[in-house]
């Protein structure tokens, strides 16, 4: 069981940087480039802090480690399905080049 969590958080790691790879190639000389990183890094410590709240409920417990990774890879999986709609965002309603910054979009006209 703890096994398979494992594999599971290693797969969906996997997944998350591949994601991230993508975004950063996309893009390119961004001046966001810098924030897009320290945003990262932010979300990796909130991740990491809220499975550490989930791992200690069972703390001591053979099944820790399986919640621990189980809560990690789907805080991956989430993260990177988060990247890839705004890295290749083609809708109508995406902002920036290609929706990689939704906020950086000049606001709608409010006269249309």
């Amino acid at each position: 069981m703890n096994y398979c969590a494992q594999q599971r958080y290693y797969f969906a790691e996997v997944e998350l940087k591949s994601a991230l790879m993508a975004t950063l190639q996309q893009m390119g000389e961004n001046p966001n480039h810098r924030r897009f990183e320290e945003s990262q890094a932010a979300w990796c410590r909130y991740r990491d802090l809220s499975c550490d709240y989930e791992y200690h409920r069972y703390e001591g417990g053979s099944a820790a480690p399986f919640f621990r990774h189980e809560c990690l890879a789907a805080y991956n999986k989430r993260r990177a399905a988060s990247l890839r709609k705004f890295t290749f965002c083609e809708e109508d309603g995406c902002g920036g080049e290609r929706g990689l910054y939704p906020y950086d979009a000049p606001p709608p006209d409010p006269q249309q």
